[in-house]
């Protein structure tokens, strides 16, 4: 679970920066 978490806040930072 930890590590789907990490993965998924992961992938949210890569898109937050994506898309700024």
């Amino acid at each position: 679970m930890e590590v789907q978490k990490f993965r998924t806040k992961d992938i949210g930072l890569a898109v937050h920066l994506y898309c700024n």
